[in-house]
């Protein structure tokens, strides 16, 4: 590996230990934060104080995370529960924003000169895997990652035959039987793996290079797409659920409804719900905040506008605005939900709750949107 790359490992290393003390210092316990939820509630803290926007991102860092075994299985499990970016605003100023899964958020100016760590910043548009979703592709190829340290970091990195590409990296993942580490592209979902003491490159040196941008690992012809195909035939063919509980989405035909959505001269209620939905389930979780505004705005007496609102704000983290949405709910919808808040809160224990799903009427059709709260496997759970 080159200088540059062997010390952003140096120092993402050190702020990883920083990390992993400080939270051991933490009693309360962590719900699932994905970065781009995290970055989504960095968005809309910025614009609530009159702070300048990140232009573009320098990397991504799990600030919290935890291992958990279940039971006499034994299985592997991990969750993240913070996360630390650093970024260069709209102003051209450096800054670090550290989040927590507990609605909490501090930034303060960066002093480091990350051209020196660091061949480029990271553009928004290419920033498409959320750091769960370079994950699963990891563990589809048949990776693992590493018990010792889930949680990737987003950086950039020279890649042979690829130029400088936008990764999740960090000696997360690796492959069990060829015993060499593996990073995501975090636009197209190509994997990389060292090649050479001071090179990176594609995972095969036969992998034709991928130029498009990833597809949400949606395969109309895998066993899960047919077998859900027919017990849910109302998701088909925009998303399909994995043997496993996890959703796969049609990215392509969800962003051509998406932008169908978004061109209509006249927009109805119907129409900014459906766009909002839309960005959550495609990862948008930044581009959604007005969508779900304009929804309430348009019918503020829905409760089930209210109610979606308010949990996309639980999703991001504005812990405070989705307890406002939920207060005037019916009392059985709004006892559950503030239940969520308090969980979300760090207030009450989640026993054993790992995710709930709502089906979501929208104009492309139902749409079902999973609400992700404990961990994800390290490992694909392999059925003897």
């Amino acid at each position: 590996m080159n200088k540059r790359i062997i010390l952003s490992i140096i120092i993402l290393l050190v702020l990883g230990i920083v990390a992993s003390v400080t939270s051991c210092e933490e009693n309360r316990p962590m719900t699932y934060y994905s970065a781009k939820q995290a970055f989504a509630r960095l968005t809309l803290y910025l614009r609530e104080h009159k702070q300048a926007l990140p232009k573009t991102i320098w990397n991504a860092i799990p600030g919290r995370r935890a291992i958990y075994s279940h039971g006499e299985s034994g299985v592997l499990s991990g969750i993240v529960g913070g996360w630390v970016f650093s970024y260069e605003d709209e102003q051209g100023k450096t800054r670090i924003a550290r989040l927590k899964c507990w609605d909490e958020v501090t930034i303060q100016e960066e002093g480091t000169d990350f051209t020196k760590i660091y061949p480029r910043a990271i553009r928004l548009d290419e920033w498409v895997l959320d750091n769960t979703d370079a994950h699963r592709v990891v563990i589809a190829y048949g990776g693992e990652s590493s018990p010792n340290n889930f949680g990737g970091w987003l950086m950039t990195v020279a890649v042979e035959g690829r130029g400088i590409r936008p990764v999740w990296a960090g000696g997360t993942w690796y492959m069990p039987d060829k015993g060499f580490l593996i990073m995501v592209d975090a636009q197209t979902g190509e994997l990389y793996r060292p090649i050479g003491e001071k090179k990176l490159g594609p995972i095969s040196p036969t992998h034709k290079r991928v130029d498009t941008e990833w597809n949400g690992g949606f395969d109309e012809e895998s066993y899960d797409a047919i077998l859900s195909g027919f017990e849910h035939y109302y998701w088909w063919p925009r998303v399909y659920q994995t043997f496993e509980g996890q959703f796969v989405y049609n990215r392509e035909l969800l962003k051509e409804k998406l932008q169908e959505e978004q061109v209509k001269p006249h927009r109805d209620a119907a129409s900014w719900i459906t766009s909002g939905i839309l960005h959550v389930v495609l990862g948008n979780w930044a581009e959604a905040i007005d969508d779900f505004e304009e929804v309430v705005k348009l019918e503020p007496e829905n409760e089930d506008y209210r109610y979606y609102r308010g949990l996309y704000f639980l999703c991001i983290r504005d812990l405070d605005k989705a307890a406002f949405d939920f207060q005037d709910l019916p009392e059985k919808d709004r006892n559950e939900a503030l239940g969520y808040v308090a969980l979300f809160r760090g207030e009450k224990e989640r026993g054993g709750m790992v995710s709930f799903m709502h089906n979501i009427p929208t104009n492309c059709g139902m749409m079902p949107w999973q609400v992700q709260i404990g961990s994800v496997p390290l490992a694909p759970y392999r059925y003897k």
